[in-house]
């Protein structure tokens, strides 16, 4: 392998690996925040769940979203 050929191959697997730290970090924060959200609320656990799959339903439709290339 030539070293110009492993050099790319590094820098995509470092924004892969980028990309993919920076959506754990968001869905940490939306967890964080449907937990709040339930227990200001004094919700059940099935409303708090409820809730956190329609937040993470909706968190990762946007980053699909965010995410998409036109070809």
């Amino acid at each position: 392998m030539s070293p110009l050929y492993d050099a790319a191959l590094k820098a995509e697997m470092t924004a892969e690996k980028r990309m993919l730290q920076q959506t754990q970090r968001g869905l940490l924060a939306v967890l964080d925040r449907c937990q709040r959200v339930a227990i200001r609320r004094t919700m059940t656990g099935e409303e708090a769940l409820a809730l956190t799959k329609r937040q993470v339903r909706d968190y990762f439709a946007a980053e699909i979203a965010a995410r998409k290339v036109s070809v």
